[in-house]
């Protein structure tokens, strides 16, 4: 049967249009076509609570993209968000153990071994695009946060690139190169409205 598309209104759901499971088609539509500029947490993390309520029609296949793009907006915390609604169904499904597992190991930097498994695990993984940036920016941030200098060659495991790709980062991010390592400085986020986004995300659920 053909579903008719949900026009969201920009302030928020209508309370009519919430938990309505023949909207929930429209609503995974709308996130298949997300992209960088039209990334909604408020629509994905509703997806999941709609999950919730209806767990007969958990569609695997969404659920593992929008972990992917929580993830990609780390540091962020629209991952660990997004974590709390998955259900048993979700939580046993190959491809959303892998994520997790992926989560885990950026959250312990480690990074060489998430850029391994990453790479061993893809085909059963969301194709994303931007995504290798988005994670590659992260941890230059990190970085940033916790040290002051980096061996070349340990930045250049951490990214996972190669030697030219690497001096790009370090141009881009006004890092300076020191004879065999990187002199680094802090990356600042403004992060006001994903503050505000998350806390209306919270009231909505005590509602």
């Amino acid at each position: 049967m053909s579903h008719v598309r949900v026009a969201i209104p920009k302030k928020g759901f209508e309370r009519f249009e919430k938990y309505n499971p023949e909207n929930l088609k429209s609503f995974e539509q709308l996130i298949e076509e997300q992209n960088g500029d039209t990334y909604c947490l408020k629509l994905n993390m509703h997806l999941l609570r709609m999950y919730n309520a209806y767990p007969q029609l958990v569609n695997l296949k969404i659920t593992r993209l929008i972990l992917l793009k929580a993830l990609s907006k780390l540091p962020y915390q629209h991952f660990n968000f997004a974590r709390k609604y998955l259900i048993w169904s979700q939580l046993i499904d190959d491809g959303i153990r892998v994520i997790i597992d992926m989560a885990d190991l950026l959250e312990n930097e480690d990074y060489e071994e998430f850029w391994m498994h990453y790479k061993q695990k893809a085909t059963i993984l969301p194709i994303l695009d931007g995504f290798d940036e988005a994670i590659r920016k992260y941890i230059c941030f990190k970085v940033g946060s916790t040290r002051t200098t980096v061996p070349c060659m340990e930045f250049k495991m951490k990214l996972a690139v190669d030697k030219e790709v690497l001096m790009k980062y370090i141009t881009q991010l006004g890092w300076m190169i020191n004879g065999n390592e990187v002199k680094v400085f802090p990356l600042m986020l403004n992060d006001s409205n994903d503050r505000d986004v998350i806390r209306g995300i919270i009231c909505s659920d005590i509602r």
